[in-house]
């Protein structure tokens, strides 16, 4: 972890907390006495707790490693490259019959390491993979949940609850293709980059705050709106995070007609060459297809 690292997080959580001035402890510290330093450790995580207000310190788990929506960003990304194959997109539409909400090979996330924590623990994973993106969890505050649960029920776990975000951006991802005239591969690929698209830029957009979940969901739809008006996906986005409870109904509305930071984010080049954008991860999955079929 480099000292603008740890610029940024600090920056990330005084906006989320309100606070001015943290206490790091570990060896991150370091760069607060060798600042010009690049890198005097190794560690790739910081940890921190506000000076004034320690019981703040569980508001920073809407950023990192430990945030439920960091998870569900790993397991969006894994189905998004998926779909990148052409061979995974032809299974996929043969299994479900076209109707991408059934749970399936895409949905159906982790299977080998699922089956590895079944032999020891049966209850701690689903019955045929790690998680499934298609689920009925609803959210609820985390605060108010167990710290631990089966895998049948939701827990304030980062993993588990990371079940909720994932299920409504699946839900919209199946809604997204329904709208389309043929339900093809074609289609499906489209589909596949353009909520790629949606999700980044919609996580650009949103603030860094407690409940970026739903901040998230709401620059989605307001993405949604702006830039895919003809194809008519805010709608089967919308109805995804209001069944799973990111967005309230009258939230979820209000965000299509919001005013949009989008544009700019889209138009600039600064930020592309600044942040890692999930639509590099998926030219990378195309090239590897493209380069298996040259093969063939």
């Amino acid at each position: 972890m480099k000292k603008r690292h740890v610029d940024h997080v600090l920056r990330a959580a005084g906006e989320i907390t309100g606070e001015r001035q943290f206490i790091i402890l570990g060896s991150q510290a370091l760069h607060g006495k060798f600042p010009d330093v690049p890198q005097v450790v190794r560690s790739a995580e910081i940890d921190l707790v506000a000076k004034s207000t320690a019981d703040r310190a569980r508001w920073l788990n809407a950023i990192g490693h430990d945030s439920p929506f960091h998870e569900s960003f790993g397991d969006m990304s894994a189905i998004l490259s998926a779909l990148q194959l052409s061979s995974v997109r032809e299974g996929v539409l043969a299994e479900t019959g076209g109707v991408l909400r059934r749970s399936s090979r895409l949905s159906r996330l982790a299977e080998q390491l699922g089956w590895a924590i079944r032999q020891s623990v049966p209850s701690a994973v689903e019955p045929d993979c790690l998680r499934n993106a298609v689920n009925t969890f609803f959210y609820r505050d985390p605060d108010t949940l167990p710290t631990t649960a089966p895998a049948t029920s939701l827990s304030s776990e980062p993993h588990s609850f990371s079940r909720v975000f994932t299920g409504a951006f699946f839900e919209g991802l199946a809604g997204m293709l329904a709208t389309t005239d043929t339900r093809d591969e074609a289609a499906l690929l489209r589909v596949s980059q353009d909520i790629g698209a949606i999700l980044v830029q919609g996580i650009r957009a949103a603030s860094v705050v407690p409940t970026f979940m739903s901040q998230v969901a709401a620059s989605m739809l307001a993405v949604a709106a702006a830039r895919f008006t003809a194809q008519g996906y805010e709608a089967p986005l919308r109805s995804g995070f209001v069944r799973h409870g990111i967005l309230a109904p009258s939230m979820a509305v209000a965000a299509t007609h919001a005013p949009v930071r989008i544009a700019a984010l889209a138009a600039s080049p600064s930020e592309s060459k600044t942040l890692p954008t999930l639509q590099e991860h998926l030219k990378m999955a195309q090239s590897v297809n493209d380069s298996v079929k040259s093969m063939k």
